[in-house]
């Protein structure tokens, strides 16, 4: 079985410390719910990877040659329900840069997967037919119009939506900031978290 590794943007300190402040709140009051013990990021590609060496040579050379992005944090959303689930999230601005590196990566690294990740999400989860189709050809989560960046705060069932979630969304939430690197992360099953591994610096003047 290949491990699995994330391309991803870690926020800034500032950021992050306002994202955990929001999942202590969340544990407090619902305990520990999916996602919400996962350190801030936004995810770019989700895959398992049988040769990290060829990952490694795709992310230097993108990055590379990719200017720095600026990122616009807007409040608080979500994704529409996934069966009785309820994503809370920090809204990412749409971002033509972003959607343009998070395609690269996607396309340069499908043909090194080798799916099983893909699989066992595609079960756990409802996608639309476009949704499903850019998947199988470019892995989680999938590209083009449809994509989403985001920072998962948690995900809710109907009741602790109901009873806490949905207050979430009142919180105010306001950053920029500029990526000027991605971070590849490795599973650390011990710790059931996401490990920094790898930063990639984008170009540089």
């Amino acid at each position: 079985m290949a491990p699995a590794y994330l391309i991803g943007i870690n926020p800034p300190a500032s950021l992050a410390s306002e994202l955990k402040a929001l999942k202590r709140m969340v544990i407090e009051k619902c305990g520990l719910l999916p996602e919400v013990g996962s350190e801030p990021h936004i995810t770019l590609n989700l895959n398992k990877f049988p040769n990290l060496e060829l990952v490694d040579k795709e992310l230097s050379k993108i990055c590379s040659t990719f200017p720095p992005i600026q990122i616009v944090i807007d409040g608080l959303s979500t994704f529409p329900n996934i069966g009785s689930t309820t994503v809370v999230f920090a809204y990412v601005k749409p971002n033509p840069a972003l959607q343009t590196l998070q395609e690269l990566i996607s396309t340069a690294l499908a043909p090194l997967r080798d799916g099983e990740h893909l699989r066992e999400y595609l079960k756990k989860h409802q996608f639309t037919d476009e949704q499903v189709r850019a998947s199988e050809r470019y892995g989680y989560p999938y590209i083009g119009k449809g994509w989403q960046p985001h920072m998962t705060i948690a995900f809710f069932d109907e009741k602790q939506f109901a009873d806490f979630g949905q207050s979430l969304l009142n919180k105010p939430l306001k950053h920029k900031f500029v990526v000027t690197e991605l971070t590849l992360f490795s599973w650390n099953s011990s710790k059931n978290n996401w490990q920094p591994y790898k930063i990639y610096p984008l170009k540089t003047k």
